[in-house]
Formats: structure tokens, sequence, C-alpha cells
């Protein structure tokens, strides 16, 4: 991966991984990667409130068993946002 990592005046940013856009199986779009044993999703907060609640949610769960050769997440299908992970 590319160093285009940006540096604030505090300390250096570290990428941890990239994010692969994705959409759900009601055709929603997500955000998705995968880190060592776990598979990170960020959703849009459908359910946002107030304007103080977070415009996103990140959400983790255990990665697939099997894991496709490349570098990209797994194609699975996620959950949507409404779904429950656990």
């Amino acid at each position: 991966m590319p160093d285009a990592t940006p540096t604030t005046d505090r300390s250096p940013l570290i990428t941890l991984t990239g994010l692969w856009k994705r959409t759900d199986r009601n055709n929603q779009p997500f955000l998705a990667a995968q880190v060592g044993r776990l598979q990170i999703l960020i959703f849009p907060n459908r359910r946002k409130a107030t304007p103080d609640a977070p415009d996103y949610n990140l959400c983790v769960s255990q990665a697939p068993t099997t894991r496709a050769t490349s570098s990209a997440p797994s194609t699975h299908t996620a959950p949507t946002a409404d779904e429950e992970l656990w």
C-alpha cells in the first residue's frame, strides 16, 4: 500500500486498512474491510433521531472462515444496517 497517510501536528495517522464500497441486499451502500479475523462494516445511521446522533455506525463481526485469495473483503452477504450482527 503506498504511503499516502496524512499526518497531523500531534502525531502521524496510521492507515489500518482500506475500505471497499459494497451494497447490501436492499441495494443500500456500506463500507467493508477485513483486518485479521475481524470483518469491519460501516453503515450510514438511518435511525438518526437527533442532530448530535452519529452519522455512521461501525460494526465488527467475525470474518468468514474461508477467504478469497483477493485482497478485497469476502463477497458474502453482509447484514443490512437494520439487522443485528450477533
